[in-house]
């Protein structure tokens, strides 16, 4: 890249800039050897600690920390590498107070954007992004479009390790800030990228998967995940059979595994109060998708309530977005507007093409009625 393209302000050369910095650098005890500029740029980079090893502004760090990225940015392809691998480092394990957490991701986002899109030290820069976020516990300058992490994948040439290392990186992100809809996306891929000849290497991946999806209390839906080779590779075993029962199981069915296999719980640290409320509201869902009309008598047996708890429950399943329903307490009875179905089955695609056909014909009668209104003006003017 040309120095005139970079993408920040600066009216001095970078000779001057890496003179600047050496000179603020030198005094607060660095090291720095004397040689051409990439040499002392090197040795910046390798001592940048220096910069805030004593009391220093957000402001002032963050200048400084610009002005090596915009060196960084113009350096020769075979310099940039080590530099900004080095230098993500660095900033990645810089003891900084918490509040400083935000500048070391802007100033990532800064090396990432500045970078020529087909570099692929955009690659190592985006991992050390994605670890600052999760040490951060921020997401504002994490890009979490799926569609363009794609593109930016092919683009770097990326191998299939290093594009799972990112996709757990996203999904650690995402998971730990409760964002269920981007992490339940990158666990997805992540699985997506076993094939069955290395689904055996799964083994951790899938259990992560698993015990998120159990215990996030806003997935209630993941059967596709059954078909993802790491979690087939896993069959037979009592994580999956428990999974198998968040998928399509019911209240009853837990509670026997759980009070015949305890130790799994414990082993992957679920809670089993929170898991038996997960799956009160799985088993009204399976309820919900076979009659419309529930009662109470039923509720109470199905999901080992109370009369007196069912409003409350109805609620909270209600908000969950999965079920619309109303409660009709003279009849003692549930009414069920619409449910998700926790699977969908060939059965149902088959259901589904039938009812949209059906529309279809519907669409077609009114289409040729009113062709027919049309045709005849004098029912235009009768009316």
């Amino acid at each position: 890249m040309n120095q005139n393209d970079m993408p920040v302000f600066c009216d001095v050369t970078a000779e001057e800039q890496i003179e600047a910095l050496k000179a603020f650098c030198v005094p607060l005890g660095a090291k720095i050897i004397s040689g051409n500029s990439q040499d002392v740029l090197a040795d910046l980079v390798k001592n940048m600690g220096a910069f805030y090893a004593k009391e220093i502004s957000e402001t002032d760090l963050e200048m400084v920390l610009n002005s090596l990225v915009s060196l960084i940015i113009i350096s020769p392809e075979d310099k940039c590498a080590k530099l900004a691998s080095q230098f993500c480092e660095n900033l990645l394990k810089a003891s900084l107070p918490e509040r400083y957490g935000v500048v070391k991701l802007r100033i990532l986002s800064n090396l990432f954007h500045g970078l020529i899109s087909t570099s692929k030290n955009r690659y190592t820069v985006f991992v050390y992004l994605a670890k600052c976020s999760l040490a951060a516990k921020n997401l504002q300058y994490l890009q979490l479009d799926l569609d363009l992490i794609k593109k930016y994948l092919k683009t770097w040439q990326s191998s299939i390790e290093e594009t799972q290392v990112l996709y757990r990186l996203l999904f650690e992100a995402t998971s730990q800030m409760n964002d269920s809809q981007n992490a339940l996306k990158f666990i997805n891929e992540l699985l997506s990228t076993y094939t069955k000849d290395t689904a055996s290497k799964s083994r951790d991946d899938a259990h992560r998967c698993i015990v998120y999806c159990i215990n996030d209390p806003n997935i209630f839906i993941f059967d596709n995940l059954l078909l993802l080779e790491p979690i087939k590779f896993l069959e037979g075993e009592l994580i999956h059979n428990l999974f198998t029962i968040f998928v399509s199981g019911n209240l009853n069915q837990y509670t026997e595994f759980a009070n015949s296999h305890k130790q799994i719980l414990i082993q992957f640290s679920m809670d089993h109060e929170k898991n038996i409320n997960k799956m009160r509201i799985l088993s009204l869902m399976s309820l919900a998708e076979n009659s419309k009309d529930l009662s109470f008598d039923l509720l109470q047996n199905e999901l080992k309530i109370s009369a007196d708890e069912i409003e409350s429950f109805v609620i909270d399943a209600i908000r969950t977005k999965c079920i619309r329903c109303k409660i009709d307490h003279l009849a003692r009875n549930v009414t069920v507007m619409s449910v998700s179905y926790r699977t969908f089955t060939k059965q149902n695609w088959h259901a589904l093409k039938e009812r949209l056909e059906k529309w279809r014909e519907n669409l077609a009668a009114v289409d040729q009625n009113l062709t027919n209104i049309l045709a005849q003006p004098a029912l235009l003017q009768m009316s």
